[in-house]
């Protein structure tokens, strides 16, 4: 069981081939449903029929006359959503400036044939992974093997990497023949917290509302729907403390925990609910792990 320490992506280290297409605010007057970017962020007109406001102090407004929708395009992979992907024609390749101890990449909500990381120190390359995207786990026999389409992975990890030195990573993203998505690119310092039961539960909760009228018939509205898993975890008693401290560090913000990186459902990006730590005899501890995903 690992997680990763998440590095912050800013704009002053990310270099992305996706290009800024959304229109920038300017002072001027703008009707309902029109859409601005500030920096990173995309607002839209809520104000009828129009509204001379500018979007962030708008969107602060009661009633409101903006309203925040999201980031643009190139930063919807660093968002806090993982339903909010980044989408281009492939490739898409993004070179972010990192921390010496960065050496764990993580992907959400992808669809992708393959994924490439290289790692540099200075000008120097110190690594290159190169990772399929495609489940050839899920054939099982020769009629699926023919018949049954392709299936993606839409979550990996890589952590084959450096773990001292690293300057920069450059990240390539392909699809066959389709348009890349990213949901969340996450890179950061793998974390070891211990060794990962083979029992474990993984599942979603769906935020889609469903109600039934008086004939019977379903009333639906879709929404996003997040991961979720539970996991026991087994480590040797004076890891204790380095773990709880671990956890501690990052109990209010998004990170990604690992239960076994070539198992894709066991990899998850959210907050825990529950860190449960108990010691078995002196030297032998056992810690149930439950994490609530993003959306």
């Amino acid at each position: 069981m690992r997680l990763i320490r998440e590095q912050a992506v800013t704009p002053a280290t990310l270099t992305s081939n996706v290009p800024i297409t959304e229109t920038a605010w300017a002072a001027g007057t703008y009707a309902t449903g029109v859409r601005r970017a500030v920096g990173e962020d995309l607002y839209e007109v809520t104000a009828a029929p129009s509204t001379a406001d500018e979007p962030v102090a708008g969107a602060a407004r009661e009633p409101k006359t903006w309203v925040r929708v999201g980031k643009i395009n190139r930063w919807r992979m660093f968002s806090e959503f993982v339903a909010e992907q980044t989408i281009i024609a492939s490739p898409l390749t993004v070179e972010i400036d990192t921390p010496a101890t960065a050496n764990a990449v993580a992907l959400f909500g992808l669809e992708a044939a393959a994924v490439e990381v290289v790692t540099y120190e200075g000008n120097v390359e110190t690594a290159r992974i190169n990772k399929p995207m495609t489940n050839v786990n899920e054939v099982g026999n020769w009629f699926e093997y023919f018949f049954q389409p392709i299936t993606k992975i839409e979550e990996g990890v890589v952590l084959d990497l450096p773990s001292y030195g690293t300057t920069r990573m450059v990240i390539t993203v392909t699809n066959d023949t389709a348009p890349v998505a990213v949901g969340k690119l996450v890179i950061g310092e793998a974390v070891a917290l211990g060794r990962t039961s083979i029992e474990f539960g993984a599942g979603i909760e769906d935020f889609s509302r469903k109600e039934r009228d008086e004939f019977g018939g379903y009333s639906i509205v879709e929404r996003r729907f997040a991961r979720r898993a539970e996991f026991v975890v087994y480590m040797d008693g004076v890891k204790v403390p380095s773990v709880l401290r671990h956890l501690a560090e990052v109990r209010a913000r998004p990170t990604v925990y690992i239960g076994d990186p070539d198992v894709p459902e066991s990899i998850v990006i959210g907050f825990y609910k529950d860190a449960w730590t108990t010691r078995k005899t002196r030297d032998f501890a056992q810690m149930t792990l439950e994490i609530e995903g993003l959306t």
